[in-house]
């Protein structure tokens, strides 16, 4: 999302559709890796004003792709 470099230990895999079947969900196609900050942004829903517009954009962009976007 925010195009930072991905540090073991400070990453995290996402699925982009939960809902696929099982011999299709990890494949690397539906997955995407996201730094701890973008992460804790998703997970909360809420993306702060403070955020760069871009890296928003994308965020809201995955959010509403999910369902995860209330």
């Amino acid at each position: 999302m925010c195009r930072e470099h991905l540090i073991k230990g400070s990453r995290h895999c996402l699925r982009i559709n939960s809902s696929l079947a099982i011999e299709e969900i990890n494949k690397v196609p539906n997955l995407i890796w996201l730094c701890t900050n973008c992460f804790d942004i998703i997970r909360e829903g809420v993306v702060p004003n403070s955020t760069n517009p871009k890296i928003k954009s994308r965020i809201l962009k995955y959010l509403k792709k999910t369902n995860s976007f209330s």
